[in-house]
């Protein structure tokens, strides 16, 4: 059985989602809501900068088996296009359907926080926050909202966000989801410190 959303944001995602194939529904015409988790690129302003901070500060989340679905943000309109392609030049039945997007392989957050430790040797770790899951929960019940904020943020980064994303790959001509999800992770980290030195 599929899993109710547990965060305001997923509660809010599925909601718009659920509109937006309605109306295609109610119209006949295609529609594909796309279920990215989390999009980085190389003029990402926040997720990346934040995860960096993260790991400088020595802070881990969990016990770092907490997987994610990434993909870059120019694969990611890649897929975008290719899907409207395939609408547009395919006689197709028409699908009104979610599609999760993401490269195949999960990335840890054990492999991200040990990537960008790599950065900057030496740091290690300094704090972990072992029930991030729990510690959300609590925040959630206080009536702060900076604790809601955090609340948000750990349960973005402390609980599983990946999907299958087989439904996706039988719509697409291109290997891009094949991407090795790790390797991209350090050349993007590799990146990210290249041009903080400059």
């Amino acid at each position: 059985a599929r899993r109710a959303p547990g965060t305001a944001l997923a509660r809010s995602r599925a909601a718009a989602e659920a509109l937006v194939l309605e109306y295609c529904k109610q119209h006949a015409i295609n529609g594909y809501c796309l279920r990215p988790r989390f999009i980085f690129g190389k003029d990402d302003a926040f997720v990346m900068p934040a995860l960096i901070r993260l790991a400088a500060k020595g802070t881990y989340i969990g016990d770092g088996s907490q997987q994610y679905s990434i993909i870059d943000v120019d694969d990611y309109a890649k897929l975008m296009l290719e899907l409207g392609r395939r609408i547009d030049t395919q006689a197709l039945p028409c699908e009104q359907i979610p599609l999760n997007m993401g490269y195949q392989q999960p990335l840890s957050f054990a492999s991200m926080f040990s990537t960008l430790q790599g950065l900057q040797p030496g740091t290690g770790i300094k704090r972990r926050i072992p029930y991030p899951a729990a510690l959300a929960t609590a925040c959630n019940l206080l009536p702060f909202q900076k604790l809601k904020s955090l609340a948000t943020q750990l349960q973005l980064i402390g609980l599983d966000h990946y999907s299958d994303i087989s439904e996706t790959r039988s719509r697409l001509h291109d290997d891009i989801l094949c991407r090795d999800s790790l390797e991209y992770f350090r050349e993007l980290a590799q990146h990210f410190k290249e041009s903080s030195c400059n």
